[in-house]
């Protein structure tokens, strides 16, 4: 059986020749497809040669940022602190650190599809009003009206979160994907292909 890596070592082979592997940088969606790419040049050739370099998708777009990846509880920690700099209405951090891996998250996702942060923010905000309570009455409870300041300010929280990590030089995920995306240069790209 004829995998689609096997077709794409063929193709590799074509335009280059098994000396001239050490050459190439392949990148792939998993390690797991490294390892298994690993097992087919060595099933094809026969003879003692440098592997490629063989890298996952991430590390290669880790690789093209000057920035370092931040994730995890430290992640959480820097964008609490961004938080007290932005809410007038503090949580406490153990009331934050459950909120914090789904704002981390979405984040994560504005960034990496390169949606407008400002006008994705607002839409969700306004998802979130119409999906809680209507905030035309004129009496809103505490809580409430500390739900409506936190998403008002989420946009705020955004910019400050990554000018703060930006200024230590650490980058989430998806910032690290936007950044890159926007410094690839397409007049450098070959269109003729």
């Amino acid at each position: 059986m004829i995998t689609f890596l096997d077709e794409t070592l063929k193709d590799i082979l074509k335009t280059n020749n098994e000396q001239n592997l050490k050459n190439c940088i392949i990148v792939l969606p998993s390690r797991r497809a490294g390892l298994h790419l690993k097992k087919i040049i060595s099933k094809h050739i026969n003879e003692t040669v440098f592997l490629p370099k063989i890298t996952t998708i991430n590390e290669f777009i880790y690789s093209l940022s000057e920035l370092n990846l931040i994730n995890g509880f430290e992640a959480e920690l820097e964008l609490y602190s961004s938080y007290l700099k932005v809410n007038s209405a503090k949580e406490t951090l153990d009331n934050f650190i459950h909120l914090a891996p789904l704002i981390l998250n979405d984040f994560n996702l504005i960034d990496k599809y390169l949606i407008d942060a400002n006008e994705f923010i607002f839409d969700l905000k306004s998802v979130n009003e119409i999906e809680n309570w209507s905030l035309n009455e004129s009496n809103l409870t505490e809580n409430q009206l500390d739900y409506v300041e936190f998403w008002k300010n989420l946009g705020v929280l955004y910019s400050e979160f990554n000018n703060q990590l930006s200024k230590k030089g650490l980058s989430t995920e998806g910032n690290i994907y936007r950044k890159v995306a926007s410094s690839i240069n397409l007049d450098e790209i070959d269109q003729s292909k």
